[in-house]
Formats: C-alpha cells, structure tokens, sequence
C-alpha cells in the first residue's frame, strides 16, 4: 500500500465529490464536517463513475444513474438499488495536506 498526497485540504470543497487519478486508480474525495473520506470512482451498483453521477446530500452520496446511496463517511450502502458498500479508502491530513493510501 502506498500513501499519495492528493492535494491541501483547504483546496477540497465542501460536500463535493472531487476527482483525482492515481497510477492504481481514479478515486473520489469528500469533505464534509472538516472531514476526508476517499473512495474508488466507480459506483458498486453497476459499476459507473460517482464522478460524474454522484452528487452529495445531507452527507449521503447518491448516485443518480440509479438511485444508489452510501454514507458519505465510511461508503456503506443506505439504499437500493446497491448491495455492496463503496470501496473506501485509509485517509488522513497531515500538515494540511490530504494523503490517501492506496494499493494494488
């Protein structure tokens, strides 16, 4: 597992699901509440981007391809058509800075 700094935290919109590429993978960030949570760009519904059909609500993450929603904390599913949470990821800021670990 590698830790990847992905940008400062004072750069990182509220309640915005925010794209950043890895050399693993695309991941999406969230702040909410001065809070980081990462998580792989794909929906677990069906497989689609949360960048570009996800929107945050009330700190839930709703995917409008379907009508997924997740917890926008930790990933886990909060309603149908989904069955399996979002593939979160480790997160932490350090002197201002977010870093996410991610592996193969």
């Amino acid at each position: 597992m590698t830790w990847y700094n992905i940008c400062k935290f004072d750069e990182l919109q509220s309640d915005v699901l925010q794209r950043f590429e890895l050399p693993a993978q695309a991941i999406v960030v969230v702040k909410s509440d001065d809070k980081v949570s990462a998580f792989q760009d794909r929906c677990s519904h069906q497989d689609i981007p949360l960048s570009d059909f996800g929107q945050i609500q009330d700190g839930e993450i709703i995917c409008f391809a379907h009508g997924a929603k997740f917890c926008a904390a930790d990933g886990k599913v909060l309603c149908a058509p989904a069955t399996a949470p979002l593939k979160a990821f480790p997160c932490k800021v350090e002197s201002g800075v977010v870093m996410v670990e991610v592996g193969p």
